[in-house]
């Protein structure tokens, strides 16, 4: 891997496209192609690995291994949830982020990976965060091999922890849904993790069949929905082999920005948005209180969950849990509330003024962002039709009271 540090850092905000013609034009396109590959994946992770882009020797194998890669912030959620001074096994590391996140709190990590090219730069990412980290001592071994016949050799002392994210691609590159078509599959592996580590944290896509996935595997005793700024990035399902119950879901919304504290060279945890949580027999019941048109006028507030929570259908919950709540309709997740709910997991809307067919035609040109939840219209036929523009704090909501369509004018709080 022939890298020049120097063309990076003097390029870091070129247009890659252009710099590439110039390569080519004068003959050190071969000579710099692995150097250009870092300026565009650390353009493309500008805002997701902003915490290893300030490493300047940390080198990305592929694009795809950057896009790939772990939220920071997600990954320094996993090592909170992981806690300190624990043995972890990441059986597949890949760029290693979730690896290093969890050794910079604090604990030893064994990082397998499969990919020779992902393995190569996890060996060299460990010792140039380890020299960016000169006053601690980075406790992380990368390992080159196939994770599950890795355990299966394993002869010492078990794991506090094993970290698995295994590829959701089959073998002709089409997504999976399932953990028993995901590769490693953790569905037939699952009893040899489960007797090689205390706790057994997998990951999966935001997209994933919660239900199934319990019945895939019963051990099952936390589920958590991450998301950072509003989009959910993945469901972590956490097993136990002492598992005796119903699992616990937490949903939270983490803040992007991580940072490793100065004095002590340990990870900070991550800002925390919101987070919600509920036991999964508490889900589904459906007998949230429902609003009437009467509820919906000026002044009143309109509160839409964040995208974990639009998976979970816990309108129940939510109502039970912030006093005052009623779901707008049975087919529509948003919410009306006549006070402001501190810690609500989601956004907060005051309602200014209810739109017909005139006032949306008055409004023609007007900016609006738009939100439509079970409304015959979607948001860009909204916009299409009424001749809206994007761009500011102002929004039409537009869903269903009493089973009947409706459009409010409002505010974001």
């Amino acid at each position: 891997m022939e890298v020049d540090y120097r063309f990076i850092s003097e390029n870091a905000k070129a247009d890659v496209d252009a710099l590439r013609l110039r390569l080519h034009a004068r003959g050190q396109l071969d000579k710099l192609t692995f150097s250009l590959l870092q300026i565009e994946a650390r353009q493309k992770t500008a805002k997701k690995l902003g915490l290893f882009n300030s490493c300047e020797r940390f080198l990305y194998p592929t694009l795809l291994a950057a896009e790939q890669s772990t939220h920071q912030a997600v990954a320094a959620y996993h090592a909170q949830l992981i806690g300190e001074g624990q043995r972890v096994l990441d059986m597949t590391a890949g760029l290693g982020v979730d690896a290093f996140a969890i050794a910079m709190a604090d604990n030893h990590v064994t990082a397998i990976e499969l990919a020779r090219d992902r393995f190569e730069a996890l060996e060299h990412n460990v010792g140039a965060i380890q020299d960016a980290m000169p006053n601690r001592k980075l406790d992380l071994v990368a390992v080159h091999a196939d994770s599950v016949a890795w355990l299966k050799e394993y002869s010492g002392n078990s794991f506090d922890a094993i970290f698995i994210d295994p590829a959701r691609r089959d073998a002709s590159g089409g997504r999976t849904y399932f953990f028993a078509d995901c590769l490693p599959n953790v569905v037939e592996n699952r009893q040899l993790l489960l007797n090689s580590a205390k706790r057994v944290y997998v990951k999966a896509s935001p997209i994933l069949d919660i239900d199934q996935a319990l019945r895939e595997m019963p051990e099952i005793v936390e589920i958590h929905i991450v998301s950072v700024r509003g989009e959910c990035k993945e469901v972590l399902c956490v097993m136990s082999p002492d598992h005796v119950g119903t699992p616990q879901i937490s949903v939270v919304d983490l803040e992007p920005e991580v940072t490793v504290d100065a004095d002590t060279g340990l990870l900070t945890k991550p800002k925390t948005i919101s987070a919600f949580h509920v036991s999964h027999d508490a889900l589904g019941n459906n007998r949230a209180p429902l609003a009437s048109t009467a509820d919906l006028v000026p002044g009143v507030l309109i509160l839409d969950p964040n995208a974990g929570l639009h998976k979970l259908h816990a309108a129940d919950e939510l109502c039970r849990q912030f006093a005052g709540l009623k779901r707008l309709d049975r087919d529509s997740d948003l919410y009306l509330s006549q006070r402001e709910c501190e810690g609500f997991p989601g956004r907060s809307f005051r309602i200014e003024s209810i739109s017909d067919r005139k006032a949306l035609k008055r409004l023609k040109g007007a900016r609006r962002e738009i939100i439509s939840r079970n409304h015959p219209l979607t948001a860009e036929q909204l916009r299409r039709n009424f001749g809206l523009k994007s761009g500011s704090g102002q929004f039409l909501i537009a869903t269903r009271v009493e089973s009947q369509p409706v459009v409010v004018d409002a505010t974001r709080l």
